[in-house]
């Protein structure tokens, strides 16, 4: 019981954590928004894109401020598996939007199913790519950093439904401005999860 009261401090610690540091460099963080919402305009880059945010969000974390340098050598290793892994639950998502789409106009009680069983299936997947992006960005393997990633999610359901509800809150706000949707919120929900990461309530994968 004392191991686990202190699993869920230092996960609580980690947001609280996080979005100091979203708070003392937010400047920085709406530049990081801004040039990940561009930069995955053209849908393909998506991966990148995001891989390229965690990376700077790391180098911000480590040396104070933004080292292009560390972000050019993540992508250069990590640029293709990333670019191929986001289309996991992107492919998912897309799926499961055609499954309700098909529900609303034949009433279907079968594509409904089919339809939350995608919604589950999406959010947890997209979970899975979103802490290996998180481990990527310290410069792990490629493997060990998707296995670390599913590991987490499946090995810490409560973290990972905190997780669920902290980002809907962010993208809810987020919706009420589509200024604040770009500006900020990408950034904060990388931040947010890549501290959680970062402090330690993530095992760390091996490096190749």
């Amino acid at each position: 019981m004392r191991a686990d009261d202190e699993n869920e401090g230092s996960f609580g610690g980690s947001l609280r954590d996080a979005l100091g540091f979203a708070y003392r460099h937010s400047l920085v963080l709406v530049v990081i928004s801004v040039c990940w919402v561009v930069s995955s305009l053209p849908v393909v880059t998506c991966g990148i894109s995001t891989l390229g945010a965690y990376s700077a969000i790391r180098s911000l974390r480590s040396n104070k401020k933004v080292k292009f340098s560390e972000i050019t050598a993540t992508i250069r290793r990590h640029g293709v598996n990333a670019s191929l892994l986001i289309y996991v639950p992107i492919i998912i998502g897309f799926a499961t939007a055609t499954y309700f789409l098909t529900y609303v106009r034949t009433d279907s009680f079968r594509y409904l199913a089919i339809a939350i069983a995608g919604t589950y299936l999406f959010i947890f997947l997209s979970l899975v790519v979103l802490t290996t992006f998180a481990v990527l960005s310290r410069d792990r393997s490629f493997v060990g950093s998707l296995s670390t990633g599913y590991t987490w999610v499946v090995g810490n359901p409560t973290h990972s439904t905190t997780l669920i509800f902290v980002y809907a809150g962010l993208l809810l706000l987020g919706a009420v401005s589509v200024i604040g949707l770009v500006i900020i919120v990408p950034a904060l929900l990388f931040t947010l999860h890549e501290g959680v990461v970062r402090d330690g309530t993530l095992h760390s994968p091996s490096k190749a």
